[in-house]
């Protein structure tokens, strides 16, 4: 029997044929979850699926090479030095279970909790990591809207917010996407920036990808919309573009 007391995720998969005609079960979906509601807040917020695979050309090695990532934005990660700062789940598509992405221990990844690198500027507890996610290829982003920049000297707080994205298949060696630090920090312009309240990946042809970041505190509350290239020139979209 289910336990009642456990995150749960119920998804409907839509299997598109060559005619495009769709099929979607609504009889016996695919149900992931974990354990502890406490220890992984709001799990499902948000849900993509990603493939660790490049090639497919069955169904069945589609199921196999497809991941679901879920995120729990108030869950505390097992490992992490700060809590509350969000957690990610990856669950196979075909059977298992689903486990939290805890990083490789070395770089990028784990600052995806932690502030080790940044302790005193830095702070993610309550940092909404999972709140937007996006999957295009091989590469991922995940947002965390409420990340608080305290500045280079530790006394602000601005709730700027932050992205985090990676290149590689297998969920390693994340990058940082940070649109509004280094900016005016007004509230008038960049202070409650919250970028990462929404995100999305864009294909730009011949293998380059597009980063989409919403930005809804900018400029007193009016928004803008960040977009970063492939070659890594950073544009501002208003409502004028």
């Amino acid at each position: 029997m289910q336990n009642m007391n456990s995150p749960t995720v119920i998804l409907l998969f839509a299997i598109v044929s060559t005619v495009t005609a769709q099929n979607i079960d609504t009889l016996e979906p695919i149900v992931r979850s974990v354990n502890s509601l406490d220890a992984y807040g709001y799990f499902g917020f948000s849900v993509v699926l990603h493939r660790v695979g490049e090639g497919s050309s069955t169904f069945s090695e589609y199921l196999q090479n497809t991941r679901i990532i879920v995120s729990a934005p108030n869950g505390t990660a097992t490992n992490a030095e700060v809590e509350n700062t969000g957690v990610l789940f990856v669950c196979p598509v075909a059977q298992g279970t689903c486990e939290p992405l805890t990083g490789n221990n070395n770089g990028f990844d784990r600052r995806l909790y932690d502030v080790e690198d940044n302790a005193g500027r830095d702070q993610k507890d309550n940092q909404f990591l999972g709140v937007s996610m996006d999957s295009q290829d091989n590469m991922f982003i995940v947002c965390a809207h409420r990340f608080i920049d305290r500045g280079s000297s530790g006394n602000s707080r601005n709730p700027l917010g932050k992205c985090f994205y990676t290149e590689n298949r297998e969920l390693e060696d994340f990058q940082e996407f940070h649109p509004c630090r280094g900016r005016s920090s007004g509230v008038g312009d960049f202070g409650v920036c919250q970028a990462g309240s929404s995100v999305a990946l864009a294909d730009e042809g011949d293998g380059n990808i597009a980063i989409g970041v919403g930005a809804p505190g900018s400029y007193s509350w009016r928004g803008i919309i960040f977009r970063q290239s492939s070659s890594g020139e950073l544009d501002e979209m208003d409502e004028g573009q």
